[in-house]
């Protein structure tokens, strides 16, 4: 237990940890207001039953004359009252306190689960590469709550209820030891026998819930990605039995866990009621007079009153925690593993804009954990406001290069210098500011055409004049203007559902534009058009040639035939290069293709 809370503390970030701290105080003043409210409450009940007490008991017997009492019913009265306000006050210190816990849980959360998406984000291209977009969804929305509700949340109880417990046995053996010794031997000794028995089984729990959500998260995510698909072949039901065992295997994990943290409260409950009476007839049996027994039981139904909750606290934080412990290394890891987030620079660099020459230099580059080369020894030279295309068959290495030209990935050997400087980490930002890029499949969000062309720029400082401009480039302005009910401002639909292929196409040719970049990268992007779309966009494109640098890759042979220099790549390398015309002239293979 105390390793895992060690863990969490580690995992927290500074100024969480900070809170924490400040936290602490908080439920130490807690126990203590709790402790000492009993401590008041005990020897009201003792008097009440013995008022000679008044004068025998030292202490009592300062306050009532240093006080000026005259009679024992009116210092009971104050006694009372006195008691009461202090229950009162420690009731109020520990709503407060409570309260404050409970704030500080899940703000960790949403601090956790901001800094994984933080972290995610900021990772290498390759990263997303190797993992599982659903994994990743589940780390930031399930496990970050799961953090608070079985980890974070729970030490916080466990650590505050141990205090309450530990002074409140502490006040007690100094009342009665006997009475002190018997509920704490009784109340402690159930909870370890219980805790230990369960241990292994909650143990197993937190394991396999995290299994059971990762499987989840995963068929949940394929069935709504691939609706259209799954509809059209009838397969609803497979996806429904992926997910069905996971989800009921979630939820009876859940609900044994929480019956195993809230059983032993029951069981205790009863054993207590049978501790009374057993106390009761103890104290008579042994000659303590049947004028002790009731603040004896009175000792002992306040102890219960507060040892009990707090013991079912400190019992059900535990178990939790033993829960929550898989949640924790799952995290953990992720952090271990990746790399540290670096922030970005509060104003955008300024764009690198070539002048000559983009020159990729013997680049090579392996993908992690295959052992053959992507790509090896491709050296090629693109020259400032021409257009290149890039040809080949499948897994000829043809995207891997372009995503080494845009930064996404980066090159195992070789390098890429643009006007003789290299691009490297320092330079990187300002060689992207640069690059507008079409890929073949475009990303849509659930919001408006505007908002989708000027993707990731607030609605407000959206430039509608430029939209339009890039619209019309693109060949989608009068469409937008005629067929679509609110214009630029009508939502696309989650991932562009309401739009042809065509349609999301153009609308990603409009969005590269709207950065107004030096370099246009285009990766198949017109192959979702139909012939006639297809030639009009190539020309607006094709129009751009001498103010743009334009890198294509092209399914359709006759898209790059424009281009000024056509490289052909085959099993990872530059094969030939040349116009489309002198290719055709002299190799093989690009005739093949044509």
């Amino acid at each position: 237990m105390w390793k895992t809370l060690v863990r969490t503390v580690a995992l927290l970030a500074p100024k969480d940890r900070r809170r924490g701290a400040r936290l602490l105080i908080m439920v130490v003043l807690m126990a203590m207001s709790e402790t000492f409210g009993i401590a008041m409450l005990l020897p009201f009940f003792m008097v009440l039953s013995r008022p000679q007490m008044i004068e025998i008991q030292p202490a009592i017997s300062a306050i009532y004359h240093g006080l000026g009492f005259t009679n024992h019913h009116s210092f009971l009265l104050a006694f009372g009252l006195v008691a009461f306000v202090i229950v009162v006050l420690a009731a109020v210190i520990r709503i407060v306190t409570t309260f404050m816990m409970n704030l500080f849980a899940q703000k960790s959360g949403h601090r956790m689960a901001e800094r994984l998406l933080e972290t995610y984000l900021r990772q290498p291209y390759v990263f997303f590469l190797q993992r599982h977009s659903s994994e990743l969804t589940k780390k930031i929305t399930t496990d970050s709550q799961m953090l608070v509700s079985y980890v974070v949340q729970p030490g916080m109880y466990v650590i505050a209820y141990t205090l309450v417990v530990m002074t409140m046995t502490g006040v007690m053996l100094a009342l009665d030891p006997f009475i002190a010794l018997a509920v704490g031997g009784v109340i402690g000794g159930m909870y370890v026998l219980i805790f230990r028995a369960s241990k292994k089984m909650l143990s197993h729990i937190g394991q396999d819930l995290e299994i059971a959500n990762t499987q989840r998260f995963s068929s949940i995510e394929v069935a709504i990605g691939g609706i259209k698909d799954i509809k059209l072949m009838g397969r609803e039901d497979v996806y429904l039995n992926q997910f069905r065992p996971a989800s009921l295997r979630a939820a009876r994990h859940q609900a044994i866990s929480q019956a195993l943290a809230e059983a032993p409260r029951y069981l205790i409950e009863a054993v207590a009621i049978g501790g009374a009476l057993t106390l009761a007839l103890l104290l008579l049996a042994t000659g303590r007079g049947g004028a002790l027994v009731l603040p004896g039981l009175s000792v002992y139904a306040l102890a219960g009153y507060k040892l009990i909750p707090s013991a079912q606290r400190v019992f059900s934080g535990l178990s939790n925690l033993q829960v929550g412990d898989s949640v924790l290394n799952a995290i953990r890891d992720d952090f271990e593993q990746t790399e540290p987030p670096q922030p970005k620079p509060a104003v955008a660099p300024a764009a690198m804009h070539p002048k000559r020459e983009i020159v990729l230099d013997n680049i090579g580059f392996s993908y992690p954990n295959m052992r053959k080369t992507a790509i090896e020894g491709i050296t090629l030279r693109v020259g400032v406001g021409t257009s290149v295309g890039l040809v080949g068959g499948t897994g000829a290495g043809k995207t891997t290069l372009v995503d080494i030209i845009l930064g996404l990935l980066r090159p195992s050997q070789g390098r890429i210098l643009v006007d003789g400087v290299a691009i490297d980490e320092s330079s990187l930002p300002s060689w992207q500011q640069a690059l507008g890029y079409v890929p073949q499949t475009i990303f849509l969000a659930d919001t408006t055409v505007a908002e989708n062309i000027a993707l990731g720029v607030p609605a407000a400082a959206i430039d509608m004049a430029k939209v339009e401009e890039c619209a019309r480039m693109a060949q989608i302005h009068d469409f937008i203007i005629s067929d679509m009910p609110e214009g630029y401002e009508t939502r696309v639909g989650e991932r562009g559902v309401r739009l042809s292929g065509g349609q999301r196409q153009r609308i990603g040719i409009a969005r590269a534009l709207y950065r107004d970049p030096s370099v246009l990268v285009l990766d198949e992007a017109t192959s979702a058009l139909d012939t006639l779309t297809e030639k009009a966009v190539m020309e607006s494109v094709q129009a751009l040639s001498h103010q743009k640098t334009i890198i294509m890759i092209a399914h359709r042979l006759t898209t790059v035939r424009p281009c000024d220099q056509i490289f052909m790549l085959d099993r990872g390398g530059l094969a030939e290069q040349g116009t489309y015309d002198e290719l055709l002239a002299t190799s093989r293979k690009f005739k093949a293709m044509v």
